[in-house]
Order: C-alpha cells, then structure tokens, then sequence
C-alpha cells in the first residue's frame, strides 16, 4: 500500500485547534491508524482515498473530551465546513457532502434512512477497526463492508504502539 499523502500544512492546523492532547487516545496515533485501516479497506471498496484521509485527520478532531462526546462528529462536520470555507480544504461539492457526511455520522450514523455511499462506508468502518485499541470486541454488525468484516473477523488488527512517555 502507498502511504498516505498528508498535508502537512493541514495537520498543523488542525493540531493547533484540536482541544485534546494529540498523544491521548482520540489523537494523531488513532487518526493515523484509521488512514490506514481505511486505505487498506478502499482497495477492495473503491472508497475515495483523499476523503479517507482527510476523514482519518478530521473525524475526531472537535472532541472536547476522550469519553462521551455524542456531538463531536457533527462539530467535525461544521469544522470541515469552516476549512473548506477559508479554502485550506479545496474540495468540490460532492466531495465536501460526503467528508461532512462521514464525519457527522461517525458515532451513531444519519438516521434509519440514511443509505452511506461506499466512501463513507469505508470511513466508519475504519474507525471502528481502530476500537480494538482500547481493548474492545469489534461487533460486525456494526460494519458496513466486507472488507472491514472480514478484518475484524480474521482479528487484523494494526499493532498500537506503546507510547514512551
């Protein structure tokens, strides 16, 4: 797999808004693992992997806390929006829907009607492959592709490194 094409100019400002530490759980060690869990996955569900990545940098990115925080995703949405705005995002329509869609409905999804295009698909699916780092089951009915099932399943996980501090 090619690594991921990371702005770097992006990343900075994102970390200089981010609330949180970026070495705590919802930091850049969870995003980089969920850019890579969703690149992997994109090659069997031909996600759009510039949107996978920039899903990967920005999902979490409005966390206030590290537990419960319901709205975090709609706040990435409205923050992704906001970017886009001042042109530091340069995305078309589609593209930005989709982006504010994947992160929006990362926790708890659009609603029982709300059908994800394979992009977002791909994005959920990502983040919640990353939940084995905190220990956790992963519960396949709550993956929309195969390709992610089958991971969770067959356990490939991406190690988490052990920080050294």
């Amino acid at each position: 797999m090619l690594e991921p094409q990371i702005d770097p100019n992006l990343l900075k400002i994102i970390l200089k808004d981010y609330r949180l530490s970026p070495r705590g759980i919802h930091g850049v060690s969870h995003w980089m693992r969920v850019i890579r869990y969703g690149l992997d996955l994109a090659e069997e569900t031909g996600a759009d992997r510039p949107l996978v990545v920039l899903f990967g940098l920005l999902h979490d990115s409005c966390r206030r806390n590290d537990s419960k925080d319901r709205v975090h995703g709609r706040r990435a949405a409205a923050y992704v929006h906001q970017l886009a705005d001042r042109n530091i995002l340069r995305l078309s329509p589609t593209e930005l829907i989709t982006l504010k869609e994947a992160c929006a409905g990362h926790t708890s999804g659009l609603g029982p009607d709300y059908l994800p295009c394979p992009t977002v698909q791909t994005c959920w699916d990502a983040d919640k492959l990353d939940l084995h780092r905190l220990g956790y089951e992963i519960d396949t009915r709550q993956l929309w592709t195969e390709a992610a099932i089958q991971r969770a399943v067959n356990r490939e996980f991406i190690e988490v490194e052990k920080p050294d501090y």
